[in-house]
């Protein structure tokens, strides 16, 4: 889960979607939370990407109003 600017710190919980982590911010030094959504092999119905999981990034997404970094990878 480490980036080049993001430092995990502690796990703070896992959920239906994913792990929620605490993390550092190497280039502002404030801590910030990171989310990794979690992605299921043979996806959904289709080969895609499940409903759940879609709508779980999309709620992430309201998140960049609040300045909560988001992360691909």
């Amino acid at each position: 889960m480490a980036t080049p600017r993001y430092e995990p710190v502690a796990e703070t919980g896992v959920g239906a979607y994913g792990t929620v982590y605490k993390a550092h911010d190497r280039h502002s030094g404030f801590s910030v939370a990171l989310k990794s959504v979690r992605v299921p092999s043979g996806g959904g119905a289709g080969g895609g990407l499940p409903i759940s999981t879609v709508r779980g990034v999309a709620y992430c997404g309201d998140w960049r109003l609040l300045s909560i970094p988001m992360l691909s990878g």
